[in-house]
């Protein structure tokens, strides 16, 4: 039995993020295959409810610890490949294994994730270098995003008119996750002027508070 020791990348953590530098698409820029922040395979995730991302969560951690089980390289590969035919992984939404919580916790959190890659954490083949999500934010959030960043160590940084989201390990994107949802209420809380009450947004506020 080989032991299994998961990667750690060479990327600095940074926590910087200016928000008056931030965009949020309007209308049909956020449409599933409108390539959104350079991604062909970009699909529309927003507002999915906190549900998800637990289940997500659930199939996220069994994984890995099946993974890290695993006797040798050959049993690892067949775990991969068989992600593509278990029914039980429909909750990671098509989403790398280790940021599929991330992105879900991030959507549920009223942020719009428009790219996201695990960078080979389990296998090879990916185009980034280090495990990372990319999303759109209202301002208004940044500085609890900051602070949920820091309490998880991971990196968030300005990524055009978004901020990225990075780590040096791949379960500290999912340590991520579970901040954002432990912090849900305050982060809930938080008024995305210049909204108007009763936007589609505020509404989210009650709908994905559990």
């Amino acid at each position: 039995m080989t032991t299994f020791r998961h990667r750690v990348f060479d990327v600095e953590i940074e926590r910087t993020a200016n928000a008056a530098n931030l965009d949020w698409p309007e209308g049909e820029r956020f449409k599933s295959d409108s390539g959104l922040g350079g991604n062909r395979h970009y699909e529309d995730l927003r507002r999915q409810p906190w549900w998800l991302y637990k289940e997500a969560l659930a199939y996220e951690r069994a994984f890995i610890r099946q993974f890290e089980a695993a006797a040798d390289d050959d049993a690892r590969a067949d775990l991969i490949e068989a992600l593509d035919e278990d029914e039980d992984a429909g909750c990671l939404c098509g989403l790398d294994p280790g940021v599929a919580s991330c992105v879900l916790a991030l959507s549920a959190s009223r942020c719009a994730p428009f790219t996201s890659c695990n960078a080979g954490a389990f296998d090879g083949g990916h185009l980034e270098s280090y495990p990372l999500v990319s999303f759109f934010v209202r301002p208004p959030l940044v500085v609890s995003l900051l602070s949920c960043a820091e309490e998880a160590k991971v990196g968030l940084l300005g990524y055009g008119g978004a901020l990225q989201v990075y780590a040096r390990r791949i379960t500290q994107m999912i340590d991520f996750a579970e901040v954002l949802h432990r912090r849900r209420r305050e982060l809930a809380a938080i008024r995305l002027v210049p909204e108007r009450a009763g936007s589609s947004d505020d509404r989210q506020l009650s709908l994905f508070d559990d």
